[in-house]
């Protein structure tokens, strides 16, 4: 067999190979997650401004000098600067969204540069929201959903480097 052949035979038997059930299922979440993230910042970039100004005919000081005024605050604080702020994150969100999708849908064909994108794409819109928004975005719920959730994926979809190839 010369090695024309041989090279055939081996790409042929690689492109055969089944993915893993366990990274199907990675890639699908992470499919529907792009999908509802996309929809979620289309709606979010028409919507944050109106969100603000619907908050502000709220009577906040009938809540008092509590915790939760506080926190209502803060939370028109960082609304405000969204707004402000609104194409930036709104582009970086959607470019870190294709980014995923693209990773994954990579990764389903089993072609390991798939993980780079994806991972760089799941660390871009936290990125650009902490240097947008400052300390704000990285408090709390923003936190969770906006550090832990990908730490989490990334870590997952390291487990199976191994299957990856190219």
């Amino acid at each position: 067999m010369s090695n024309l052949e041989f090279q055939n035979v081996e790409s042929t038997e690689l492109e055969n190979k089944p993915i893993s059930s366990f990274l199907n299922t990675l890639t699908i979440l992470t499919l529907v997650g792009c999908a509802i993230g996309a929809v979620s910042v289309i709606y979010n970039y028409f919507t944050i401004c109106t969100t603000i100004n619907n908050l502000e005919e709220m009577d906040i000081d009938n809540l008092g000098s509590g915790t939760l005024t506080n926190m209502m605050d803060s939370a028109k604080e960082l609304m405000v600067k969204q707004c402000e702020n609104n194409l930036a994150l709104t582009s970086a969100n959607l470019i870190s969204i294709a980014l995923c999708t693209y990773g994954a849908l990579q990764m389903r064909k089993l072609k390991k540069q798939g993980f780079s994108i994806y991972t760089i794409g799941q660390f871009l819109a936290p990125i650009a929201s902490v240097i947008l928004l400052g300390s704000g975005a990285s408090s709390g719920l923003m936190l969770l959903t906006g550090m832990v959730i990908p730490i989490v994926f990334v870590l997952l979809y390291f487990t199976q480097l191994k299957q990856l190839t190219q």
